[in-house]
C-alpha cells in the first residue's frame, strides 16, 4: 500500500506521532463544525448573532463586509454602501484570506475548512514545541486538552481572524526556535519566521510588540550557541526584514491615505474608548456610558460613523491618552492590573451559549457580570449574592471558570517549580510564561474569552507538564511509602 502512495509513506511512518496529533485534532473541529452547520442551517436554531452562520454580528460581521468591498470594489473598506470609506482600523490579513476564497463556490464553507486545517496545524504546533523543549508526555497532554478547548472549537467554526492569527503565530515561533543559532539551517527558518509574524500583525495587530520578546528568548534560550556572531545577527535581521516586508507596504498605504505610518488605530480605540473609559468611570463613581462621551465628545465625527475609529484622528487619540494618565498612571496600571483577573478565570460557556442558544437566556443572568469591577469597588456582598443565586449561568460560570482557574494553578506551579528547581526546562517555562503575560495585560481590561486564544496553548503546555510532575512526585512517593512498610 505504501508503495503505491510513496507520498504519504513518510507521513504514516516517521512522523505517525505528529499525522495521529493533528487527523484527530481535524476530525474533532470538523465535527464541531458539522455540528453547528446543522444546528443552525438544518435545525433552524437561530439567535440572532448566528442567524447567517458561520458569520456572526460583530466583528465577524465586519471582516466580512471587508472581504466582500475587496472582491467587489477592490477597496479596504468596511462601509456597507458608497462611498467607501477607507479602513484603518481592521487590518487585512484575514480579509485576504477570506478574499483568496471568493473564486470558489460556496467560498465561506472553503474558509471554515481551510481554518479547520489551520487550528488542526496550530494543536501540531503545540505538540511539536511540547515534544522538543518539555516532554512527550506533556507535549501529548497539552495537545489533546487544546484540541477540544471549547473556545477553540467554537471560534474555528465562524468567520474570525483568531484562528488564523494563533496558527501564523505558532508556525513563527516554531520554525524560529526549531534550530540553535549556530546551525545555518536556521537562516531560512528565520526569514520564514519574520513573515509569518509580520503576516500575523496584519492578522491581529496585537503582536506588533511580541516579536522582540521573541527574539530575546530566542538568544537567551540558545545563549550557549551565539559564538560566532554572525550568524545569529544574520538571523536576527532575517526574521526582521521578513516582518518589514510584509508590513511595511500597509503602513505606507496608511501614511498615503491618513498621513501616519501607524499600522492600525485598534490600540488607540482599545485604550481611549474602552480602558480609559471604564478607568474614567471607576475613578468617579459612574457608568461607563456616562463616562463615555468624555472620550468620545472630542472627535469631530459621531461614534456610529467609520471616521471615529480611524487613524485620521489619531493626535486626538494620543491627547486624550497623555491627559488622562498625567497624574494617573500608578492608579490606571493598579485598575488594568485587576482588569486582567478575568482573563485567566474567564469561561467561555456563557458566551457559547450566546451564540448558539443551546439554552435560553433567562432575562435576568450572571453573563454580563462584570466580577472584576465589583472587586474594585469592593462590593463583596453583590459578588455573593451572584454565586448564591441558582440559575444556568452560574452553573455555567463556575465550571467553566473552575477549570481555567485549575489551568491558571497548574501553569503557576510549572513556572514556580522550573525557577525554583532550575530545571533544563526553565527558560521555555519564562518563554511560554512571558507570552501568557503578554496576551493577558495587552487584552484587559475588555475581556472576552477568544482574546485568550493565542495564550491557551501555552496555558495549557504548562499546565500538563505542571501535571505530568505532579503525577510523577505522587508515583515516587507512594513507592517510597511502599517500599518502607514492606522494610518494616
Amino acid at each position: 500500500m505504501f508503495q503505491r502512495l510513496p507520498i504519504l509513506q513518510p507521513l504514516l511512518t516517521v512522523y505517525k506521532k505528529e499525522t495521529t496529533v493533528f487527523l484527530w485534532a481535524f476530525c474533532v473541529r470538523l465535527f464541531v463544525f458539522l455540528f453547528l452547520w446543522w444546528w443552525f442551517r438544518e435545525a433552524g436554531h437561530m439567535p440572532d448573532i448566528a442567524s447567517q452562520f458561520p458569520i456572526l454580528s460583530g466583528d465577524s460581521n465586519d471582516y466580512y463586509i471587508l472581504s466582500q468591498n475587496l472582491f467587489n470594489h477592490h477597496i479596504f473598506s468596511s462601509s456597507i454602501s458608497q462611498p467607501l470609506i477607507p479602513e484603518s482600523f481592521r487590518v487585512p490579513g484575514y480579509p485576504f484570506f477570506l478574499y483568496i476564497f471568493y473564486v470558489l463556490p460556496q467560498s465561506l464553507l472553503f474558509a471554515s475548512l481551510a481554518q479547520i486545517a489551520l487550528g488542526s496545524g496550530s494543536v501540531l504546533l503545540l505538540y511539536m514545541l511540547g515534544k522538543k523543549f518539555l516532554s512527550e508526555k506533556a507535549a501529548w497532554i497539552g495537545a489533546l486538552l487544546f484540541s477540544i478547548e471549547p473556545t477553540t472549537l467554537l471560534v474555528g467554526s465562524v468567520v474570525a481572524s483568531d484562528t488564523l492569527f494563533v496558527f501564523a503565530m505558532l508556525l513563527g515561533i516554531y520554525l524560529l526556535l526549531s534550530h540553535p543559532p549556530s546551525d545555518k539551517k536556521g537562516l531560512v527558518l528565520a526569514g520564514l519566521a519574520g513573515l509569518l509574524f509580520g503576516y500575523a500583525v496584519l492578522v491581529r495587530v496585537i503582536a506588533q510588540y511580541l516579536a522582540v520578546f521573541l527574539l530575546f528568548s530566542y538568544g537567551v534560550l540558545y545563549r550557549a550557541h551565539l559564538r560566532p556572531w554572525r550568524t545569529p545577527l544574520l538571523q536576527v535581521v532575517l526574521f526582521v526584514s521578513g516582518m518589514v516586508l510584509v508590513v511595511f507596504p500597509w503602513a505606507l498605504r496608511n501614511q498615503h491615505i491618513f498621513h501616519t505610518y501607524t499600522i492600525s488605530s485598534t490600540p488607540y480605540i482599545n485604550v481611549t474608548q474602552y480602558n480609559l473609559v471604564y478607568f474614567y468611570a471607576y475613578q468617579h463613581h459612574i457608568s461607563p456610558a456616562e463616562a463615555q462621551h468624555i472620550f468620545a465628545d472630542p472627535i469631530p465625527y459621531p461614534p456610529d460613523s467609520l471616521w471615529f475609529r480611524s487613524l485620521i484622528n489619531e493626535s486626538i487619540f494620543k491627547a486624550e491618552i497623555a491627559q488622562e494618565l498625567h497624574g494617573n498612571l500608578f492608579p490606571y496600571l493598579k485598575f488594568h492590573l485587576v482588569k486582567t483577573i478575568p482573563f485567566f478565570l474567564n469561561d467561555s460557556l456563557r458566551e457559547i451559549n450566546r451564540v448558539t442558544g443551546f439554552y435560553p437566556q433567562a432575562a435576568t443572568s450572571v453573563a454580563s457580570i462584570n466580577f472584576s469591577d465589583l472587586i474594585l469597588a469592593k462590593k463583596w456582598g453583590a459578588v455573593a449574592k451572584f454565586l448564591l443565586t441558582p440559575q444556568p449561568n452560574l452553573w455555567m460560570l463556575l465550571v467553566g471558570s473552575g477549570i481555567w482557574a485549575s489551568i491558571t494553578v497548574l501553569w503557576l506551579m510549572a513556572l514556580l517549580y522550573a525557577v525554583i528547581k532550575r530545571t533544563k526546562t526553565v527558560w521555555f517555562v519564562l518563554f511560554a510564561s512571558g507570552i501568557i503575560a503578554y496576551f493577558a495585560i495587552l487584552s484587559s481590561p475588555v475581556i472576552q474569552p477568544r482574546y485568550r486564544m493565542p495564550a491557551a496553548p501555552f496555558m495549557l503546555l504548562l499546565a500538563a507538564e505542571s501535571g505530568v510532575l505532579l503525577h510523577q512526585k505522587i508515583k515516587n512517593t507512594l513507592r517510597a511509602c511502599k517500599n518502607n512498610t514492606v522494610n518494616l
